[in-house]
């Protein structure tokens, strides 16, 4: 098994709920597809091109929110 452990910081981000449209309901962390995009996107992979290979089955990730501020 291969782990790969990084921290992402910022002030604020908006996760918008999938069932909402203009709502500005949103997640407390970013949602596992989000998460995904982000690790295909700095392994340089295209967009849309990376759904298999980080597929439930093969790819699991973790999450751990450092703090509320």
């Amino acid at each position: 098994m291969r782990i790969l452990k990084f921290k992402i910081k910022g002030k604020f981000a908006h996760f918008r709920k999938i069932y909402t449209n203009s709502s500005s309901l949103t997640y407390g962390i970013p949602p596992r597809t989000t998460l995904v995009g982000m690790i295909a996107a700095i392994l340089g992979m295209e967009r849309d091109s990376y759904y298999d290979t980080f597929d439930e089955k093969n790819f699991i990730i973790g999450l751990k929110k450092q703090n509320s501020t």
